[in-house]
């Protein structure tokens, strides 16, 4: 399923789009796709980051980022921990993504049978990872998107996965501007 992009539209349509098509997974489906796209959006933070650091040092961040079989920075962790070092991202967003990637790894990537984000079991890591946003907007979003009942976990779990791309997604849109800014003061200066 392709991640959906973050344009100039309407921040609350931004925020449906990314629900709409994880109401349509399953919580296996939800939890691990929404988990990859976090993790690819926090590769493509560090991108823009380190291209707006480093003149010509593409190599050197691809090296870290991208070329297989397993850059040093792949790591969901790693990624996370170096985006707050870098100051990309706060540490409650870093705390929030050691939840869903714990939630991930735990409950579903390494685990075969049947599960659900209203499990016993899984409940009190959910709800870690869901706790201090505002989410009492969420039943009347879901009434519109969805027939299907469905339990309070996975609500809010997709609406907690939404605002979090919607965050880390306008922290890499605030860099690219960093960068397009420097570039132009680097243009406007007088030749010496």
């Amino acid at each position: 399923m392709p991640r959906p992009e973050i344009d100039n539209a309407d921040a609350t349509e931004c925020l449906r789009t990314v629900m709409r098509v994880l109401i349509d997974e399953s919580d296996r489906g939800c939890v691990l796709a929404g988990a990859a796209w976090l993790d690819e959006l926090l590769g493509n933070l560090l991108m823009a980051k380190f291209n707006l650091e480093s003149d010509g040092a593409e190599k050197s961040i691809n090296f870290l980022l991208v070329n297989l079989p397993e850059p040093p920075l792949q790591n969901s962790g790693r990624k996370r921990h170096l985006c707050r070092a870098l100051g990309l991202i706060s540490d409650e967003m870093l705390e929030r993504l050691g939840n869903l990637f714990r939630i991930r790894s735990r409950y579903f990537a390494h685990f075969s049978g049947p599960r659900s984000l209203a499990d016993t079991d899984i409940q009190k890591d959910v709800h870690a990872f869901v706790k201090t946003y505002d989410l009492g907007w969420i039943p009347l979003v879901f009434a519109d998107m969805s027939e299907a009942p469905m339990s309070f976990e996975r609500q809010h779990f997709i609406a907690t996965v939404a605002l979090l791309w919607m965050e880390i997604g306008l922290a890499i849109k605030s860099v690219q501007k960093s960068q397009s800014t420097q570039t132009e003061d680097t243009h406007d200066r007088p030749s010496q």
